[in-house]
């Protein structure tokens, strides 16, 4: 099914442009009026040039031969166009038809019947302005599809989910994206491996860090940098803002006459021709754009019922297809330069690296081996001890239950330290202090 559907994929891209959209649109409605209607109208244009190659018909007889034969060329031409756009995939149906014999064909026939409706209806779904609700499995699916057909360009990508949630939405997307990744040697080192940039505050991926270190998180930030792809991230705030930005500018650049802003780069001339003069907004900021290609974007629908049925139920996924030359696609193309400073060379990245914003999610080994770093407990057993032999007792000089004896803060510079203290009777304080490096 995965050859199929990128076979079926290759005439939906086609479709996008002139000529061939118009062909494959028409012929939808009824392959089989379309075919004569088709070959009718080019019977003429095919026995005029019969006439101009020297063709003469001397009799009744022979202009009847030539009409004919020109109605079969025509046809022959039909049929070559249908070939070259949906040949493979009927060759294939044809294939899997004829692998069952008998009474299992019009099982197999029904089967494939059944798959393909879906995939038509699901298709439609993402093309259209509402985007297709699809259950996880359904969504890897498109997702798996996406990156085979990107493999030779370069994937950039935005996220506003939590790395513990990445696995539960997306199950298979880090594996898939793997797939269309060079290997890692010395000729690719300076290749752009592409970047995946996570919208939303710092302090939201310390938590689900901390909380999530030892399984998914863990897994989430080596993947990225065993495969040497960007890790970025970027607040939400300036991710809305580039949305509209994006927006304002592909409406500037589809109704001037000129590029003289070169913002877009080469875009301005196709988007003139092919972006209608309003073109509406992204529905969402999370999206996987394959560079020249096309761009998925994503949407989490969680069912309605309250709270508490949302967090149970099983989530869906809204996801819209678009291609190279689509508003959306360009909007989403120039969020993602934005974001990357590929924009224009005299602007900064949005994003920034996550290695920066949240450096102590990177120092992995520090943070998993603090405890036995501090080693509070041999740190206690020793200072207990001495406090106990250099002080004089806590209650010393004073009425019984006094505490007379007091420890500065600045004797005990760390926690365990002062533990020790309280263990052992005397009264201390902690001053805690923050530096910024």
């Amino acid at each position: 099914m995965r050859r199929l559907l990128g076979i079926l994929l290759t005439p939906i891209r086609l479709s996008r442009v002139g000529f061939v959209g118009t062909w494959l649109r028409l012929r939808a409605y009824s392959p089989s009026a379309f075919d004569g209607i088709a070959t009718l109208l080019l019977s003429g244009p095919v026995y005029v040039i019969f006439r101009l190659f020297g063709v003469q018909p001397s009799g009744p007889e022979e202009e009847i031969a030539l009409a004919a034969t020109s109605a079969f060329v025509a046809f022959v031409l039909v049929s070559a166009i249908d070939f070259m756009l949906v040949g493979s995939l009927v060759r294939r149906v044809h294939s899997l038809a004829a692998a069952a014999r008998g009474p299992a064909r019009k099982t197999v026939l029904e089967f494939i019947d059944r798959h393909l409706r879906k995939l038509d209806q699901e298709l439609k779904a993402m093309l259209s302005e509402e985007g297709a609700v699809l259950d996880v499995e359904d969504a890897a699916f498109w997702i798996e599809q996406s990156f085979l057909s990107g493999k030779g360009t370069t994937y950039n990508g935005t996220d506003s989910h939590l790395p513990s949630e990445y696995f539960e939405l997306y199950p298979n997307y880090l594996e898939a994206h793997k797939t269309m990744l060079p290997p890692i040697n010395a000729e690719s080192a300076s290749v752009d491996r592409g970047s995946r940039i996570l919208i939303g505050a710092p302090d939201r991926f310390r938590e689900d860090y901390f909380a999530h270190k030892d399984t998914s998180y863990s897994e989430f930030l080596g993947w990225h940098t065993e495969q040497r792809v960007a890790l970025l991230q970027c607040d939400v705030d300036d991710a809305q803002r580039l949305k509209r930005d994006a927006l304002d500018a592909i409406r500037r650049y589809a109704t001037e006459p000129d590029g003289s802003q070169g913002l877009l780069r080469g875009m301005v001339h196709k988007l003139r021709k092919r972006t209608p003069v309003d073109p509406t907004a992204i529905p969402t900021l999370d999206m996987g754009l394959w560079s020249g290609r096309q761009v998925l974007l994503f949407r989490t629908d969680r069912s309605s019922g309250g709270e508490r049925n949302r967090q149970v139920s099983p989530p869906k996924i809204r996801l819209w297809l678009r291609f190279v030359g689509d508003p959306w696609y360009e909007q989403c193309d120039w969020i993602l330069q934005a974001l990357r400073g590929t924009l224009v060379s005299d602007r900064p990245p949005v994003a920034t690296p996550l290695k920066s914003a949240a450096p102590e999610l990177f120092q992995r080994e520090l943070c998993l081996r603090w405890e036995d770093f501090v080693d509070s407990h041999a740190r206690m057993g020793t200072l207990g001890p001495f406090f106990e032999n250099v002080l004089p007792p806590p209650n010393s000089g004073g009425a019984e239950g006094e505490v007379r004896t007091k420890v500065s803060p600045r004797t005990v510079r760390k926690s365990s330290e002062a533990l020790a203290c309280v263990s052992t009777g005397f009264t201390t304080s902690i001053g805690v202090s923050f530096a910024r490096s």
